[in-house]
């Protein structure tokens, strides 16, 4: 990360998510300390689970959209010798394993779970079924029929054994549900297994270590993230100094507004004096404002 400037409400928090407490609940918590009500987040984490949030502050709301698809990294514990209904801790029993566990094989089903797999959501997950949230169809007694989607998993790595657990490391595309691959590793050796814990240390290039507790924040410990830097993977065109009006104005803009023109297509960033002015797309031989910071 570049430029981090200090406590304006106007850019992104790096939050460091507690256990015990929900995205949502965490986030009211974050809201009451910086008395800010427009707030938004990337990437919900379960209750049990831990680690980094992605929130956007004030005008930088809008730009949400170029976070939500971010590939993240992992690490969580495996349970073994249980399934339960939620895939995680929180769940009930409904099938169990009662004899020796072999780590070896468990180590050697892992190598399916690497590449470009098809992975099935949990039953309580808030994928949507028929219209509604997977988990409202289970809360209700039933069984959302839910639709396998292709997932990527960059590296899975075995971090530490136990007696009838591991620890991995994860990178995987955005849409991964570990919950999944516990469940589906713990079927497939017959062992049964659930997710004990997780804790999410990267998003992008936003890292678990430059990120912020609830507590740090609460003492005024913390920096926020420009809205320059959260676009840091999007490229930025150089705008001629006399046509920065035309974005102030709203006018359309065309190449010789520009110091050079990009051959491909796609989003860019315009700054002025490292500030976000506004965020365009170049799409064939035509420069579309997408927002106006």
């Amino acid at each position: 990360m570049n430029d981090i400037i200090e406590h304006e409400m106007d850019g992104m928090i790096l939050l460091n998510k507690s256990k015990g407490y929900t995205s949502f609940q965490e986030l009211g918590r974050l809201k009451k300390i910086i008395k800010l009500k427009k707030t938004g987040h990337a990437g919900t984490l379960d209750k049990e689970a831990e680690g980094l949030l992605l929130v956007c502050l004030g005008k930088s709301t809008k730009l949400l959209k170029f976070l939500v698809g971010m590939d993240k990294v992992y690490t969580a514990e495996f349970t073994f010798g249980e399934q339960r209904s939620t895939d995680d801790i929180a769940g009930e029993v409904i099938k169990s394993y009662n004899a020796t566990i072999h780590l070896d094989t468990i180590d050697l089903s892992l190598n399916k779970y690497r590449g470009i797999i098809e992975q099935t959501p949990p039953n309580y997950s808030a994928v949507h079924v028929d219209g509604k949230r997977a988990y409202k169809i289970a809360l209700a007694g039933n069984t959302p029929i839910i639709k396998a989607r292709t997932v990527t998993i960059y590296s899975l790595e075995l971090l530490q054994t136990y007696l009838n657990s591991i620890t991995v490391k994860i990178r995987c595309s955005s849409g991964t549900y570990i919950r999944s691959i516990a469940r589906d590793i713990g079927i497939d050796t017959g062992y049964y297994a659930y997710m004990s814990a997780l804790k999410r240390n990267q998003i992008g290039d936003f890292t678990i270590e430059q990120s912020y507790s609830i507590d740090q924040i609460e003492k005024n410990e913390f920096k926020i993230v420009t809205p320059n830097d959260i676009l840091s993977d999007i490229d930025e065109l150089i705008l001629n100094p006399q046509a920065i009006h035309k974005i102030k104005d709203g006018k359309k803009l065309f190449f010789d507004d520009f110091v050079t023109v990009p051959e491909n297509d796609g989003y860019y960033k315009i700054n002025n004096n490292n500030k976000l002015m506004a965020v365009v797309q170049k799409i064939n031989s035509d420069i579309i404002y997408d927002l106006v910071y």
